[in-house]
């Protein structure tokens, strides 16, 4: 896989460019700890008729910057990405962290998306802050060989494991450290239920921690008839690494629904 990289304010920023140039675009956002490469076979699916696009968040791979890390930064690398590739309006993806920062692009530039996908990702999530401290102690305290046993636990076979644990792996402490405060506290449940845009947010049966603080934005999602909900059953955290099949048909049934809108505008 070729990577290139392109600087931006305060860093720069490592990402996969599809050797396919499309009008239409899809952005694909990884989460926390975990990289460009979980959608290696999103790459493969839709390469043929999208031109892809997947960078690596600041502090992970070879992206850096000496900027504090905050949502509306990455929100900002992102667009400064696109602008600086050409690009006026994509089709967003992002799990976990990646939705957050999807969330963000959708409260401040929301003229930049065509739709908004999110997957192991809640529009709102209020930690206290004795958790907050907790967790990262534990994340200063455990080897970052045993977080990364951790964190493939929520795979939900072999295969969807070894790719979580190997990215992890790959993570560097001071990022979790960094990035705790940023995730730990957040609400777009507003830009969720003003917004325009169409969205489609992917249930995973088994992502406990994040269905547990669902329910307001589902509740705002519900209001809305451009808003699709689907469930994914034996998908976790990871719903595209889980059950990649399922993903990548919900995922081109919505994009091919947000086509066909377009067209007929």
């Amino acid at each position: 896989m070729n990577l290139q990289r392109a600087h931006i304010k305060g860093g720069t920023l490592e990402y996969y460019l599809g050797p396919r140039e499309s009008a239409d675009t899809i952005v694909f956002v990884h989460g926390l700890g975990a990289n460009l490469k979980q959608f290696s076979r999103q790459f493969d699916y839709f390469g043929d008729r999208f031109q892809i696009l997947a960078p690596n968040i600041i502090a992970h791979g070879f992206s850096q910057s000496k900027r504090p890390f905050d949502l509306a930064s990455c929100a900002q690398d992102v667009v400064d990405l696109l602008d600086i590739l050409n690009i006026d309006k994509v089709q967003y993806v992002g799990n976990s962290m990646g939705g957050n920062i999807g969330f963000e692009i959708l409260a401040s530039y929301e003229h930049r998306l065509h739709s908004l996908t999110t997957f192991g990702t809640t529009g709102e999530l209020n930690t206290s802050v004795i958790t907050e401290k907790v967790l990262g102690a534990i994340y200063k305290l455990l080897p970052m060989s045993l977080i990364a046993n951790l964190a493939s636990a929520s795979g939900r076979n072999p295969g969807s494991k070894h790719v979580i644990k190997t990215m992890m792996s790959q993570m560097n402490r001071q990022t979790i450290l960094a990035t705790i405060p940023a995730l730990a506290n957040f609400n777009y449940l507003e830009a969720i239920a003003s917004s325009q845009v169409p969205l489609l947010l992917i249930k995973g049966e088994h992502d406990g921690d994040i269905n547990k603080s669902l329910p307001s934005t589902l509740d705002r999602l519900e209001k809305r008839s451009n808003a699709h909900i689907v469930n994914l059953k034996s998908a976790g955290h990871f719903a595209n690494l889980d059950t990649p099949e399922e993903f990548n048909s919900t995922l081109e049934g919505f994009l091919e629904t947000v086509s066909d809108t377009q067209k007929n505008l």
